[in-house]
């Protein structure tokens, strides 16, 4: 409990060591899996975990709501990553919004 500031080296290592081995997972998996939105929300939230830049982010989620345009969570775990707590700013939630509005069916 607490907030990341608060979580030694040890411990973050084996962070980021299980999200590689959970992506590397989803990758090897992904002719079978890659059909189910919830594959996409995953590679989503580990991306999240992982603090991809923006432009990784855009592109997954874009990927994503491609194949599955009605699939909300995707969206809404995507917007947890331009959020202030995660380093982005009310104007970048802004603009990913309307980014993801207008690739809405």
């Amino acid at each position: 409990n607490g907030y990341a500031n608060t979580v030694n080296a040890e411990d973050w290592a084996q962070f980021h060591e299980y999200n590689a081995v959970s992506r590397a997972y989803l990758q090897s998996h992904e002719d079978v899996a890659g059909v189910d939105p919830f594959w996409h929300e995953m590679s989503v939230l580990i991306a999240l975990r992982e603090s991809a830049d923006d432009d990784e982010m855009l592109a997954l989620v874009d990927r994503a709501a491609k194949a599955f345009p009605d699939y909300e969570p995707l969206h809404l775990i995507a917007m947890e990553h331009f959020t202030p707590a995660w380093g982005g700013s009310a104007q970048k939630m802004e603009a990913f919004a309307r980014h993801s509005m207008a690739s809405a069916p």
